[in-house]
């Protein structure tokens, strides 16, 4: 079933990448049609499960049980777990929505949140198969950690700040925003889900925190659904690392702000 399912997959991604390319290809960055937003998001959930599926990040998820009696019986995992959901929680759906600006966009929450769970559900996949990755060398747990750590502040520092903010999600953030929601979102959920993950293993445990938190971003920066036919406001950039274009935040007439 995971190979037919695989195979759908893998066609379905070379079918939206030769949309992409006939029709779209070369569209400046600042066009943001919420067709075409749709359109390269789905394209990287796509490759998110083939190389989940190709690393054997896929075939581990699956094997790996949800929980166990004896964690059921621990007060320690018992305290993590709730701990990293009340975390992500307030990281997500309380602190980095007071900082997001929408510009009016419409809420649509049956589409927001069906975009947050696919888009957590093959991310996650991704920070699986870099932590699986990391325990190829037999190094100790903490080095592992240590190295887990550094590899996935770097994909989510090179790929959110210079693809994902560029050119999938509309522009929802400040430069002011864009740093605090680092430092008190997205640095505290890796730290204590990757300890967690560390800990007790719980894989599919880490995919809901992860789907968790990005089910909130999808809800609370109002991603738009691909029939929307009002003006999306593209991100602004700014020329980063190689002089590539990076998200840096909206500056606008502070007597004029944004619509959150």
């Amino acid at each position: 079933m995971l190979a037919v399912f695989m195979t759908g997959i893998i066609v379905l991604c070379a079918f939206l990448l030769a949309v992409y390319q006939a029709k779209y290809r070369g569209l400046p960055q600042t066009d943001f049609k919420p067709r075409v937003l749709w359109l390269r998001a789905l394209i990287y959930f796509c490759v998110c499960l083939i190389v989940s599926w190709a690393a054997g990040t896929m075939e581990k998820l699956l094997a790996n049980p949800f929980v166990t009696q004896a964690q059921l019986q621990s007060r320690a995992w018992i305290i993590w777990t709730a701990g990293s959901f009340v975390l992500v929680f307030i990281a997500y759906w309380i602190v980095w929505a007071s900082m997001t600006i929408t510009f009016g966009r419409r809420r649509c929450l049956p589409v927001q949140i069906c975009f947050g769970l696919v888009w957590g559900a093959c991310t996650s996949q991704i920070f699986l198969t870099i932590w699986h990755f990391c325990g190829i060398f037999g190094w100790p747990l903490w080095g592992r950690w240590i190295l887990g750590y550094a590899l996935l502040s770097a994909y989510m520092g090179l790929f959110q700040d210079m693809w994902w903010d560029v050119y999938v999600v509309p522009e929802h953030d400040t430069p002011l925003s864009l740093k605090l929601k680092v430092i008190f979102s997205h640095v505290p959920n890796m730290t204590v889900c990757l300890t967690y993950l560390a800990l007790y293993d719980n894989q599919w445990i880490f995919v809901m925190l992860q789907t968790m938190a990005l089910t909130g971003a999808a809800i609370f920066m109002r991603f738009p659904p691909w029939w929307e036919t009002i003006d999306v406001v593209a991100p602004r950039t700014a020329p980063g690392l190689f002089g590539l274009p990076h998200a840096a935040g909206y500056i606008g007439d502070e007597r004029q702000p944004p619509r959150c």
